[in-house]
């Protein structure tokens, strides 16, 4: 039996898996009300994520159904937050239809009270048909609806339809703009190249974005003008963001997650909480990296302190790239180090030449923001 208006009640204590941590610290509790929850009372239904027992379930036997890629699959309340839509929460995603307009998706829909516009009015006055006040004077500066009604073709504000015409006109319907198709809202779990990291306090979200000619487009943008956006934001890609955690060495325990892909299927088993800067965790939906951010930090302070030109931390990089591929050996590297006068950051230099590449990666970011 289902029963589609439970209400549920948060035990705190049965959030223990490392999902569980990431609901709670990404203000999981917020998307609740959205996530059209459900009482399942069948006796072997499992989350087709975490693979619990519905009883084990941090909110017992109440999760969702739905149809993800064809597949019809239950979450339970964890696993689902990173698939739950929400435009109040995380924005606009994208208006299905060919008619969007200029200035895009976000601009075409009002948070706060919920309506799609199908009018947006570039410097030009125009009024209204009913109450005749320019669009300048509209409760949403122009920004308002035109339709064909009775044979006539009508321009409206949005008083005027609410008042006259939305029993019969029904372009106020939410999450839909008429002639324009319906409103996809932004998904935390399909945020390519951005990134997030979830601590007790607070949830920071790195989010890609574009600049171009003084304007920044791009998932931050989106996020960034919802009216309940929960997050701490900041413009940064994935790479972006790994070195603003090794330049701000936040305070365990954390979860980090280095890239929202499309594709989760494997994020949830590759989820971990750090609980020591020396191994922190890089998740991702592909794999789990652990590194040390202490040693990394320690590797860009000596860089600074060292005063290391551009040419010959270039050089630094590609050496430490031949030694992490095997071209060089130990002693030949630490040769290297002395010649250069760099023998300090032999002690920096990650055992694990996997972690030595994710370094190179970083490094090579960082050099973008430090040298001219």
């Amino acid at each position: 039996m289902i029963n589609t208006k439970p209400t549920p009640r948060l035990d705190f204590d049965r959030f223990k898996l490392p999902i569980d941590k990431f609901f709670l610290w990404s203000h999981g509790e917020k998307f609740l009300k959205e996530m059209g929850l459900i009482a399942i009372d069948e006796e072997s239904v499992c989350c087709d994520r975490c693979g619990r027992h519905s009883d084990d379930w941090p909110i017992p036997h109440i999760g969702t159904v739905g149809s993800y890629s064809g597949i019809t699959e239950t979450h339970c309340t964890s696993c689902h937050l990173l698939f739950q839509p929400s435009l109040s929460l995380l924005g606009i995603d994208s208006i299905r239809g060919s008619n969007v307009g200029k200035k895009g998706a976000a601009d075409q829909y009002d948070f706060e009270t919920g309506y799609g516009f199908n009018l947006e009015v570039d410097q030009k006055k125009i009024h209204c048909s009913v109450c005749d006040k320019p669009s300048n004077e509209w409760k949403t500066p122009h920004r308002g609806f035109q339709f064909t009604f009775e044979n006539k073709d009508l321009t409206t504000c949005l008083s005027c339809h609410k008042d006259k015409f939305e029993k019969d006109i029904p372009l106020l319907e939410n999450k839909r703009i008429r002639g324009r198709g319906k409103i996809s809202a932004l998904k935390l779990g399909m945020m390519p190249s951005s990134a997030i990291l979830c601590t007790p306090d607070e949830a920071t979200l790195g989010l890609a974005h574009t600049e171009k000619d003084g304007n920044i487009t791009g998932f931050y943008t989106k996020v960034v003008g919802t009216p309940k956006n929960p997050f701490t934001l900041i413009q940064k890609t994935y790479n972006q963001f790994l070195l603003w955690l090794v330049e701000n060495q936040p305070t365990p325990p954390f979860i980090y997650i280095n890239a929202l892909d499309k594709n989760k299927d494997g994020l949830f088993s590759n989820l971990r909480v750090t609980y020591d800067l020396e191994s922190t965790y890089v998740c991702s939906n592909s794999e789990v990296n652990v590194i040390n951010l202490k040693s990394w930090k320690a590797f860009f302070d000596l860089i600074k302190d060292k005063a290391v030109p551009k040419k010959g931390f270039a050089d630094l990089l590609k050496t430490l790239n031949d030694y992490a591929t095997g071209k060089l050996t130990p002693l030949q590297i630490s040769q290297y180090l002395k010649e250069n006068e760099l023998i300090e950051i032999i002690r920096a230099i990650p055992k694990d030449p996997h972690e030595t590449k994710m370094l190179i990666m970083c490094a090579k970011k960082w050099a973008e923001v430090n040298y001219d």
